[in-house]
C-alpha cells in the first residue's frame, strides 16, 4: 500500500526540508497498481523520493540489501497485513527501528521482548482473500510515528539495539532451522 506511504510522507515532510523517502521498489514496474512517479508529483514529494535502483526483474543480493537497510534511519511498511514480515526483521537485524501498521504480525515483531519500533494505527479494515481481515493504515498515525522517531534520536538508537537483540535471539538461521527440525520430528514428517 505504497500510496499510503506517499500520502503520510507528504504530511510528515512539510516542515522537514531535508527529509527523503528512500524506496526499494521499481517505479516502472508494469504490475504496480498506480504510477508512483505521478502520485509523487500529485503530493508534491517527487523531489524528495530516491529509488534504490532495483527493478522488478532484477533484485538485490544480500550484500546490497544490507547496504539498503543501513542507509535508513527508519524502515516502514504500510502493508495491510503480513504473514510474517521479513522486511521488518531484516531492518531490525541491521539495528534499524521500524514503523509498521498495528495489524497481523506487527505487534508480535515490534512489541514482544522489548520495543523495536512503533505501530501506526488503522483507519479502516477490509476483508481480503480467504476472508482475512486487512487493515488500512492511518496516514496521520504513520506520520506521527515518524515524527516521534525523527525528533528522538535516542529512541531510534534504543529501538535499533532492541530489534537487533531480538533477531539474534529468535530469528537467526540456526535457531529457526532447529525449530523447524523439531516440529518435523514431532509431526513425523
Amino acid at each position: 500500500m505504497m500510496d499510503l506511504t506517499f500520502k503520510a510522507f507528504s504530511i510528515f515532510c512539510k516542515d522537514k526540508p531535508e527529509a527523503i523517502l528512500f524506496l526499494h521498489t521499481d517505479p516502472n514496474d508494469n504490475a504496480a497498481v498506480f504510477n508512483m512517479v505521478e502520485l509523487a508529483k500529485r503530493y508534491k514529494i517527487a523531489n524528495r523520493i530516491v529509488f534504490s535502483g532495483m527493478t522488478f526483474f532484477n533484485g538485490f543480493d544480500y550484500k546490497q540489501m544490507n547496504e539498503v537497510y543501513n542507509l535508513m534511519d527508519i524502515c516502514t511498511l504500510s502493508t495491510s497485513g503480513e504473514g510474517f514480515g521479513i522486511p521488518t526483521i531484516e531492518a531490525s537485524s541491521c539495528s534499524i527501528p521500524v514503523v509498521i501498521p498495528n495489524n497481523t504480525t506487527g505487534p508480535e515483531l515490534v512489541n514482544e521482548e522489548g520495543k523495536s519500533g512503533l505501530l501506526a494505527e488503522s483507519a479502516a479494515s477490509i476483508t481480503g482473500t480467504w476472508s482475512v481481515e486487512r487493515d488500512i493504515v492511518d496516514i496521520n498515525s504513520l506520520a506521527d510515528c515518524w515524527n516521534v522517531l525523527y525528533y528522538d534520536k535516542q529512541k531510534r538508537e534504543t529501538f535499533g539495539k532492541v530489534g537487533r537483540k531480538k533477531i539474534l535471539k529468535n530469528y537467526i538461521w540456526s535457531k529457526v532451522n532447529n525449530k523447524w527440525n523439531k516440529l518435523f520430528e514431532e509431526l513425523k514428517i
